[in-house]
């Protein structure tokens, strides 16, 4: 493992387990660019990618309030607190899997988000 890959794999093992959106990791003393870093830890095993979110919920935890709400506009989802102002990111997603327990189309559209 290269210096960059164990400094950053430390960070990340320190931090509380999740996932984590790599455009919202920062660690400029180690790179300006993690991407590679933390493809490379993906690739040697160290760390999980992508293809292995598997979980609704856990992944529309992942977005941002604002573009759940996005996406509740765009899926053309109604009720009465998703994406409204006053309703939460909870009743957002809550909403959201509602929908795609109904429509059997869920990982896949949030994947393009990412």
């Amino acid at each position: 493992m290269s210096p960059e890959e164990q400094k950053l794999y430390i960070r990340l093992f320190q931090r509380k387990r999740g996932w984590f959106r790599c455009s919202k990791l920062e660690y400029l003393k180690i790179s300006s660019n993690l991407t590679p870093i933390l493809n490379s830890l993906v690739q040697k095993g160290f760390l999980e990618g992508e293809n292995q979110l598997t979980d609704l919920r856990e992944t529309l935890n992942l977005i941002a309030a604002p573009e759940l709400k996005l996406l509740v506009k765009s899926l053309h989802i109604s009720s009465k607190s998703a994406g409204q102002k006053g309703g939460t990111k909870e009743d957002t997603i809550e909403a959201i899997v509602s929908h795609a327990d109904n429509q059997k189309h869920s990982l896949e559209v949030l994947k393009a988000l990412f």
